[in-house]
């Protein structure tokens, strides 16, 4: 499973997105999805948790800054 930061360079390699703030919003409304449509009752699917718990993936507000210095290093 590729990791974020793999994922949204992927989604600004095939000219989905815009700029990397696109990829990050993409990624970030994904994630929404992903626990919206998670079944009640179940384990959290690994998009979105690590341990099927607790929501882990998505990036914080705090992180989207030091997520897009990063990716723009790549």
């Amino acid at each position: 499973m590729a990791t974020l930061q793999e994922q949204a360079l992927g989604a600004l390699v095939n000219h989905s997105a815009a700029t990397l703030e696109d990829v990050v919003d993409h990624y970030n409304e994904f994630f929404k999805r992903v626990l919206i449509n998670a079944p009640a009752g179940q384990p959290l699917p690994p998009a979105i948790s690590t341990d099927g718990i607790n929501v882990d993936r998505p990036p914080t507000p705090d992180e989207v800054a030091p997520l897009l210095a990063y990716l723009r290093t790549l």
